[in-house]
């Protein structure tokens, strides 16, 4: 979906679907062929990611399931590595941090454990948590101009909202936005929090769109909030029909291409359980 000019109304860009049940979804480097890949794993897929190959013309699927941690290469059929995961993988993300500044790596929530793993399935680094880990988000929250999830090997800060958290995203350097399972969303900022609200829905994803100055609430009735992150303020909402929403992401699908400025124009990408989206 697109963000309407003036009037800040959302509307469709495209739409397609699958004939299969969706558990989770991600998105990658657009193949024209128009050939639909089909790949049977025999394990409870839980959460899935995307990195590009080595040489970006292809994609590699990041599988988390309900106990290991695979990396498939659709394009050549094969298996880059397997891992057993006892406890499970609950999120997947890829991306720097930290001492890995120059390098991609694997960070995985895993019951209660933190793991972090090279692009081969090496290990680099993991950390025991006290409580289970629904959602992973990297987030430059000092300042220093790299992304965190532990500071130095320890905690750098704790929010307690009392509610187990269910989505989270880094909107800028120490802003992030954050839902709880109760229907609660808000923000935070500089390590204090700028809004909080409460309603009846349960929400599936939170994105920066359409610009760092707004936060889309994507949720599981597949209704959609657009706003404001330094104040919540609502700036325009829409209400799918389709069923039970499965996962929402940003991606130019559309093929819209760049803005005048240079910059991406992705469009707010919603997957419907029964196979469908917008």
């Amino acid at each position: 979906m697109n963000v309407g000019q003036g009037n800040c109304s959302l509307k469709t860009a495209f739409g397609f679907s699958f004939a299969h049940r969706l558990v989770a979804a991600a998105s990658g480097s657009f193949d024209e062929s128009g050939h639909e890949h089909v790949y049977k794993h025999n394990r409870r897929i839980k959460e899935q990611s995307i990195k590009s190959s080595d040489n970006s013309e292809y994609d590699i699927v990041i599988i988390g399931t309900n106990n290991s941690l695979m990396a498939f290469d659709v394009f050549n059929n094969k298996t880059i590595f397997h891992r057993e995961i006892t406890e499970g993988v609950n999120f997947i993300k890829i991306g720097n941090i930290d001492e890995y500044k120059n390098e991609n790596v694997i960070i995985c929530g895993c019951g209660t454990t933190i793991w972090g793993f090279q692009l081969d399935g090496k290990d680099l680094f993991w950390t025991a948590l006290g409580d289970q880990i629904n959602v992973l988000e990297l987030c430059d929250m000092d300042g220093d101009g790299l992304n965190e999830v532990l500071k130095n090997a320890s905690f750098f800060a704790e929010f307690d909202e009392g509610d187990p958290t269910l989505a989270i995203i880094a909107i800028k350097p120490a802003t992030f936005a954050f839902g709880l399972s109760s229907g609660v969303v808000g923000v935070y900022g500089q390590g204090e929090r700028l809004w909080r609200v409460k309603t009846k829905s349960r929400i599936v994803s939170l994105l920066s769109f359409p610009d760092q100055n707004h936060v889309a609430c994507v949720w599981q009735n597949a209704k959609i909030d657009i706003r404001s992150v330094s104040t919540g303020e609502i700036r325009t909402k829409d209400q799918l029909e389709g069923g039970e929403l499965s996962i929402a992401f940003l991606v130019d699908l559309a093929g819209v291409g760049p803005l005048d400025s240079g910059e991406e124009q992705p469009q707010l990408t919603l997957v419907f359980k029964n196979g469908q989206g917008f």
